[in-house]
């Protein structure tokens, strides 16, 4: 099971999410890296998790980071020391090729403009692509983007009914069911499983099992999962969702190893090197 750094955030470590100096400090004890890639005014890439500049500014800039041309938000950023560009991304991959990392498309990014200088840059890294995962997508940009780079893993996020009717309208249309994802297999290699909370419309739910994890594999695919906590202590967070178990961590520690036995591929967290040390530790 491969460990992967949400935003290059390590609770244990403390690390500052979406820097350049955390992934690199993360990727010594981590399977790989989650990051989320952004686009400025003037068509530069970039990482970071929100799509509006506030947070990553502290309030100097408002409104949508593709207001502003990437020096405006490199001159303002408080967040990070220095906000890691694409070309950075690349570097890092590089190094690490052995490493995995998947990368978030944001449903508010799958417009043409972005797309069109995403492509452009993945198109120039064809040599690199089996060391990334594109995760998040809508089932038609997974279906171009299959056409135009086949050696390009691709992912599918994969949520329980109850949450995709609250939260897709969050996430613009990207969280699709157990039996969509299914159907789409011919065009994806990953199912990225995403537990927003534990509640149902009648009581209690739980997407996390052995029946998914293994509904999903039959079909050929890889399944990551998604750690309970960064739907509870991560910031920014999108939906004010609260999962019941990610402020606690014996719970959590738990859930990674009913993740272990499922045989999932992957998990992505907060806690990392932890997961790490328990899963050196099992074997």
């Amino acid at each position: 099971m491969r460990t992967l750094c949400h935003r290059g955030l390590d609770i244990d470590q403390n690390t500052v999410e979406s820097s350049l100096k955390s992934f690199e400090q993360v990727l010594t004890s981590c399977d790989g890296l989650e990051l989320d890639i952004q686009r400025s005014k003037d068509g530069r890439l970039f990482v970071w998790h929100d799509q509006r500049a506030d947070r990553l500014s502290a309030g100097q800039l408002t409104g949508p980071l593709t207001n502003y041309n990437f020096s405006k938000i490199s001159s303002k950023a408080q967040m990070v020391s220095q906000v890691c560009t694409w070309e950075d991304v690349v570097k890092l991959i590089r190094t690490h090729s052995t490493k995995l990392f998947a990368l978030h498309l944001k449903g508010a990014n799958q417009n043409k403009t972005f797309l069109k200088t995403f492509e452009e840059a993945l198109d120039g890294i064809v040599d690199l692509h089996t060391s990334l995962m594109i995760f998040d997508c809508r089932r038609e940009v997974a279906h171009d983007f299959s056409q135009k780079f086949p050696k390009l893993p691709l992912g599918l996020s994969v949520a329980h009914s109850f949450d995709i009717a609250r939260y897709n309208s969050v996430t613009e249309g990207t969280l699709y069911t157990i039996q969509e994802c299914i159907e789409s297999a011919d065009i994806i290699q990953w199912a990225w499983l995403d537990e927003w909370d534990l509640r149902d419309s009648n009581g209690s739910k739980k997407l996390y099992s052995s029946e998914t994890v293994s509904a999903l594999k039959n079909q050929g695919l890889q399944v990551a999962v998604v750690s309970p906590e960064l739907h509870a202590i991560s910031p920014g967070l999108l939906g004010g969702e609260v999962h019941e178990e990610g402020k606690d961590l014996h719970k959590l520690e738990q859930r990674w190893r009913e993740f272990m036995e499922m045989g999932v591929d992957a998990i992505c967290s907060d806690y990392c090197s932890r997961i790490a040390n328990m899963t050196s530790s099992s074997f």
